[in-house]
């Protein structure tokens, strides 16, 4: 396997850890073959629900790499918000797993994706994100279904 694929593995399996944090009832399923990840959430008419908590880039002095989100596939029913939150870095949290031990518990930023559904939404919607890091083979596409009840 080249180092460039198994560090996309690294980071699906990474971000997918991550996103433990959210509702029992949201796993996040991974296959690491295709380095994609496939997550169910529910959400109400109007409400808005955490699709990543905090994806985070840290260097290996402990400073912050920006991350790219892309939206591949933009959602019916509502809009995606993507943006900067404080978070302190975790010792396996995402896109952190090659930092040395020093940087954890120090403060960094992290990239938090959003859902809002639109009031009058209804039935299903879907949302599939495609994040970079820097560097070559950097990469994870994560799919979001949104069941609106």
């Amino acid at each position: 396997m080249s180092s460039n694929r198994s560090v996309a593995l690294l980071i699906v399996s990474s971000l997918a850890c991550s996103l433990g944090a959210t509702p029992a009832t949201a796993q996040m399923v991974c296959d690491n073959a295709t380095a994609s990840c496939t997550k169910q959430l529910t959400v109400r008419p109007g409400g808005s629900v955490v699709l990543m908590p905090g994806a985070s880039s840290i260097n290996p002095d402990c400073s912050f790499r920006p991350l790219n989100l892309n939206v591949q596939v933009r959602p019916k029913q509502g809009r995606v918000v993507p943006r900067l939150i404080a978070k302190t870095i975790e010792a396996s949290g995402a896109f952190n797993t090659s930092s040395p031990s020093n940087c954890v518990g120090r403060p960094t930023k992290g990239l938090q994706v959003t859902y809002y559904a639109n009031r009058n939404a209804s039935g299903s919607d879907e949302v599939v994100v495609r994040i970079t890091g820097p560097g070559p083979g950097r990469a994870g596409m994560f799919r979001f279904r949104i069941a609106i009840q």
